[in-house]
């Protein structure tokens, strides 16, 4: 003890920059472990997601909790892939996916109606839930304003949950519905 007499004040000196390095480190890393709260409501940013029901030819089929924006051959992609006997040109795998879309991958022999998003004659079932307003103006007793009153009421509602809402868009009431019932889908 009697030789660091001497050396008492260095020690000490040494011994209080070191905790003030520590405290210095110690008050750093509580800043970056603190999380910020955004500066303005622009700053937010909210992320939504959508349920979709995968069925078929995929290799784990079920339900899907994904991005609002996704894909159908993204959800494909989290459902392990397509199988050997998918039959992938019966569906539109860059299709936009809504809340409680049902998609069905058939086997490639099976026979299906093939639904689509668009284009063509009415051998296809027209999907009211991605259907273009000059497609749905191909639809018997659909023109331009009823086409729009589809694509905003889908808009609004976050798509169609099922056939039978069509009715709720101005303009089509049960006999309408009923020439359409058999030309379209929400899938």
């Amino acid at each position: 003890m009697e030789k660091l007499k001497p050396y008492w004040k260095i020690i000490v000196g040494a011994l209080m920059i070191l905790i003030f390095i520590i405290s210095q480190l110690l008050s750093r890393l509580e800043e970056q472990t603190i999380p910020t709260l955004p500066q303005s409501k622009q700053e937010e940013v909210l992320v939504e997601y959508i349920y979709v029901d995968l069925k078929g030819e995929v290799r784990y089929p079920g339900v899907y909790k994904v991005l609002k924006e996704t894909r159908l051959f993204q959800v494909i992609t989290q459902a392990g892939g397509l199988t050997v006997f998918a039959d992938d040109l019966a569906v539109n795998l860059s299709m936009k996916l809504y809340d409680q879309t049902v998609v069905y991958i058939p086997h490639v022999d099976e026979q299906y109606q093939s639904i689509h998003d668009g284009e063509g004659p009415h051998s296809s079932v027209v999907n009211i839930n991605q259907a273009s307003l000059e497609t749905l103006m191909t639809l018997p007793g659909v023109g331009e304003v009823t086409a729009q009153d589809i694509i905003d009421y889908r808009n609004e509602q976050g798509g169609f949950s099922s056939i039978e809402d069509l009715m709720n868009v101005p303009g089509i009431g049960e006999a309408t519905f009923e020439r359409l019932e058999e030309l379209i889908s929400i899938s």
